[in-house]
């Protein structure tokens, strides 16, 4: 097995919270969303956060410095709207449903954990991916659902969040 291949591996065993990432390409009036778990909180001063995105992925254009993108990090309720959005074939499908609200353009998933709204500020070209280091402009919280997390290749039950932590 060569290097690519045992580090893809080891990172499918931990556990991610599952987003989508949404934007608006002002060009092509088009609607983007794609699933993700490469998304880090990178500063509270000022409140930013980093998403990481395939360069081949059709949402990648849409990306620009100073345009405008939605994290919705999905309830536990919410496997279907990350297969539709986790799957190449089923792209043209995306905002055929009832799943989606929209802001400025930009769609969000109703009734997710929490919903983050970003304004691009500098991007990073690295391999087949880019970085994308949004700074936070809104926050959408939905304190009544428990996360949906990914690990070991699988979605998992998320026993562990049955009442909020002494910091929240």
């Amino acid at each position: 097995m060569n290097i690519k291949e045992e580090f893809r591996l080891a990172l499918r065993e931990l556990v991610y919270p599952v987003c989508v990432v949404s934007s608006y390409n002002d060009e092509t009036r088009e609607n983007h969303a794609i699933t993700v778990s490469s998304v880090t909180s990178l500063s509270f001063e000022p409140p930013s956060i980093l998403i990481c995105i395939n360069k081949d992925s059709s949402i990648h254009s849409s990306l620009k410095k100073d345009s405008n993108f939605n994290i919705s990090f999905l309830s536990s309720s919410q496997t279907e709207i990350s297969n539709l959005c986790g799957t190449d074939e089923l792209s043209d499908k995306r905002f055929d449903n009832d799943f989606w609200d929209f802001k400025n353009n930009i769609g969000f998933i109703k009734n997710s954990q929490s919903v983050i709204s970003c304004t691009i500020k500098e991007i990073t070209s690295h391999g087949s991916h880019s970085v994308f280091f949004g700074d936070v402009v809104e926050v959408i919280k939905n304190s009544n659902t428990k996360p949906l997390l990914y690990g070991k290749g699988e979605y998992l039950d998320c026993l562990l969040y049955t009442s909020p932590s002494p910091r929240d």
